[in-house]
């Protein structure tokens, strides 16, 4: 019984984290879901900055 006990602190945090992770993800997930069902290809939203110091090497090797 005491082993019992132990484990209800565990198995109330993943309850909570399943839940949660389902509300912070649903409307994201709806949104992604609708755009595919709209035809709409999803594209990344996040572009990487260029490094400055690439950028003036590719102009340097250009210039020659």
């Amino acid at each position: 019984m005491a082993s019992r006990g132990r484990a209800v602190p565990y198995i109330v945090a993943g309850i909570t984290g399943i839940f949660s992770g389902i509300y912070i993800f649903q409307p994201l997930l709806s949104a992604e879901k609708a755009k595919s069902q709209n035809g709409a290809e999803a594209k990344p939203s996040i572009v990487a900055p260029q490094d400055d110091a690439s950028v003036a090497h590719k102009s340097m090797t250009s210039e020659s």
